[in-house]
């Protein structure tokens, strides 16, 4: 998943979607994530995804909050 709950916890990924527009280069790939959970535990994470030539994609997630105990 693309980040962690604060405080704890996890998450269900309860959808996945990626976008690539071009094959990545090399060895290494970044997530710059974004993360919105509402108070009820539903949300939705998203994240540019990056080589070391710029921008491959997009990726977003459907959650649904997970807190353990």
């Amino acid at each position: 998943g693309m980040g962690a709950l604060p405080g704890g916890g996890g998450f269900i990924n309860t959808d996945s979607t990626i976008y690539v527009h071009r094959p990545p280069v090399g060895e290494w790939i970044c997530l710059q994530v974004e993360r919105g959970i509402e108070p009820d535990g539903i949300g939705v994470s998203s994240a540019v995804i990056f080589d070391r030539d710029g921008s491959v994609g997009r990726a977003a997630q459907a959650v649904l909050a997970n807190q353990m105990r």
